[in-house]
């Protein structure tokens, strides 16, 4: 552009030097502006061959191949942004599908470690209730809060509570039962004894 005798012929590679600005895209920006960056670069060409002024031998030159003389540069732009773009979008899909197969691997180890924790859970649940079957109804479900069947420990513990509860209740109550059936048995026991030693009394006087 700062040359006074214009464009020679000998600075058409010159033009060639322009995908450096797509390799610094490339590597610096969003993928987006490659397609744009190449498409400038291919008007600057366009236009600077078109409307710059020139030598006498690359007027001569675009005379005669003028199609060649502009395609040349233009094609190596479209050539390396096109290439340049394919190469970063495959690279940056399979950094996506290494995330995505990151947080699945991620995803699988969390849910086959709920899955044993609920397992887990659920045999200390039923080992619950087998005591209870048995008739302990002191046993109850070791679950805490963190746990997926925190609620149903809870419920089981508390029935399992009333349960002993009522169970004190029965055993209580027959033991007063029994004291109650001895005191009877004490008691006729002594109606009985009184009434012998009545019976002897009166014997004696008669």
């Amino acid at each position: 552009v700062g040359n006074p005798h214009g464009l020679r012929a000998s600075d058409l590679p010159g033009f060639d030097f322009l995908v450096e600005s797509i390799l610094l895209a490339v590597s610096f920006l969003p993928i987006k502006t490659v397609p744009w960056l190449a498409l400038g670069n291919c008007l600057f060409i366009w236009a600077a061959l078109t409307f710059l002024p020139h030598t006498a031998d690359l007027g001569s030159l675009l005379a005669t191949q003028a199609y060649s003389v502009i395609e040349t540069p233009i094609a190596l732009q479209v050539i390396i942004a096109f290439v340049t773009y394919l190469w970063v979008r495959s690279a940056n899909q399979a950094i996506a599908r290494a995330d995505r197969a990151e947080v699945v691997a991620n995803l699988q180890q969390t849910i086959a470690q709920q899955k044993q924790q609920l397992d887990e859970d659920i045999q200390q649940i039923l080992q619950t209730h087998v005591q209870a079957a048995s008739g302990n109804f002191q046993a109850r479900a070791p679950l805490t809060q963190d746990n997926a069947l925190w609620q149903i420990a809870v419920s089981l513990n508390n029935l399992l509570a009333r349960l002993q509860r009522l169970g004190d209740s029965e055993r209580a109550l027959q033991q007063e039962k029994y004291e109650l059936q001895k005191t009877r048995n004490a008691l006729d026991q002594s109606k009985r004894e009184v009434a012998r030693l009545s019976e002897a009394v009166y014997a004696t006087r008669n």
